[in-house]
């Protein structure tokens, strides 16, 4: 199992080195041991089920890929997306860092599988709303990118531009796609 979610961590944060990061959203934590400063990035922070979190900080300059199974430890990824060792927080900047992405409830990302050319999808079931009767506006992943659809539950979908409309309507491509739009018109059942 642990080679598994240790497989699955640097699968996901392999894609995160090739693309173009989200806009981040900078928490200050406090004062790591070795007197840097650490921030979090809120909008980094991804379920992996109940197995964890993965989650993105900065230390210093040092910007930084890692993972929680949310036990009081975590570990980072080298630049190869190999998992470094699990620790422990050796400061109240990091416990604080362990606490936060643990009882993090800005976002619930739930992993779908991949699209089309392999990106991984994920939903933020958090982001789910009804905008009339029968149509949906969420957020998801594509890869890192995130974006915004609609769906009126008829088993097509219409995505957000980066201005906010909405194109045309299109049928899923991929099962990671479908199952996207029925854990969001479900959602609203």
């Amino acid at each position: 199992m642990r080679k598994f979610i240790s497989t699955a961590i640097a699968l996901t944060l392999a894609g995160s080195v090739a693309t173009p990061a989200i806009a981040a959203n900078w928490e200050y934590q406090g004062v790591a041991v070795t007197g840097e400063d650490v921030y979090l990035d809120l909008d980094s922070i991804q379920s992996y089920g109940r197995d964890g979190y993965f989650f993105r900080y900065q230390i210093g300059r040092d910007q930084l890929s890692a993972y929680t199974p949310c036990d009081g430890r975590w570990q980072v990824f080298n630049r190869n997306g190999d998992a470094e060792p699990l620790i422990r927080p050796q400061s109240q900047a990091t416990r604080n860092m362990l606490n936060r992405v643990c009882n993090s409830v800005a976002t619930n990302w739930e992993y779908l599988g991949e699209a089309v050319g392999g990106q991984a999808v994920y939903l933020d079931l958090s982001s789910i709303r009804l905008v009339q009767q029968g149509s949906y506006v969420f957020d998801y992943r594509l890869g890192q990118e995130l974006r915004r659809a609609m769906t009126a539950c008829d088993g097509s979908w219409r995505v957000a531009d980066a201005r906010g409309s909405f194109g045309a309507a299109q049928r899923p491509q991929s099962q990671a796609t479908r199952t996207m739009l029925s854990r969001v018109c479900n959602a609203g059942r």
